[in-house]
């Protein structure tokens, strides 16, 4: 994390978007298949982010598992 945020900066943006990503990541290990089962719409909604957004988490994680 020190990488991404530096020793005496910190960016809010990268933050935020980090700690999204996150909570993501940490619902999908506690309910294995929940997107098969609730709408983009509904998942963005309990993250308290836009479905746009959530798409765009779901794309980058999917990226990065393919690397």
């Amino acid at each position: 994390m020190e990488q991404k945020f530096g020793k005496n900066s910190i960016d809010i943006e990268a933050l935020r978007e980090f700690c999204e990503c996150e909570g993501y990541e940490l619902l999908l290990q506690r309910c294995p298949g929940i997107v098969e089962h609730l709408a983009l719409q509904d998942l963005a909604s309990f993250l308290c982010i836009t479905p746009n957004y959530l798409s765009t988490i779901r794309k980058s994680i999917t990226f990065e598992s393919h690397k």
